[in-house]
């Protein structure tokens, strides 16, 4: 069996995933004090709140990506049957499908702003060991910062694999996530 790049680039970016937060994990346990350590598992924990947020979205932007490219000049709510198809893709229907994806995302993450990083704040300097509340808060708006970064260009992913470009997705998403391990 032939490896192709597209599959190398897809094992790479699933790798990623799973494996750079166990990374931040055991060297938060061997380098850090225990209590650091144990709110920085609590940030990593706080990640899947970020994939909540895009719950959903991800499939219909690839689906709607996929239909403009392939020739659509409408977009409909329901169904496809209404849905007219030329042998052109219709430019201005692409912009303003991408401005409307960037918009929606902008929103959503002005959202978990205020829930994640206000909210997140407050948790998090309730929960800490006196001595470290000051550390745990700044360290949890800067990580959180990340995070809402994450989320406002995360249409990334879905956008280039509606576009057909599956292998340039999992490489933003494997540069995304070394970068986030280095920071």
């Amino acid at each position: 069996m032939k490896i192709s790049s597209k599959m190398t680039w897809g094992l790479l970016n699933q790798g990623c995933n799973i494996f750079i937060p166990f990374v931040i994990m055991f060297l938060s346990y061997k380098y850090l004090p225990l209590e650091m350590a144990s709110v920085w598992v609590i940030f990593l924990s706080m990640i899947s709140l970020i994939t909540l947020f895009d719950f959903g979205l991800s499939p219909a932007i690839v689906r709607n990506v996929s239909y403009v490219i392939s020739g659509a000049q409408n977009l409909v709510k329901r169904g496809i049957d209404d849905i007219i198809i030329k042998d052109v893709i219709s430019y201005p229907l692409l912009s303003r499908l991408l401005f409307d994806i960037k918009r929606i995302y902008l929103y959503l993450s002005l959202i978990a702003f205020f829930i994640i990083v206000i909210g997140g704040v407050w948790y998090f300097y309730y929960i800490s060991p006196l001595d470290i509340k000051n550390e745990v808060a700044y360290s949890w708006l800067l990580f959180s910062s990340a995070l809402i970064i994450n989320l406002i260009y995360l249409y990334y992913v879905p956008v280039l694999t509606g576009l057909g470009e599956i292998e340039s997705s999992y490489k933003a998403n494997v540069f995304g996530r070394i970068i986030w391990f280095f920071l």
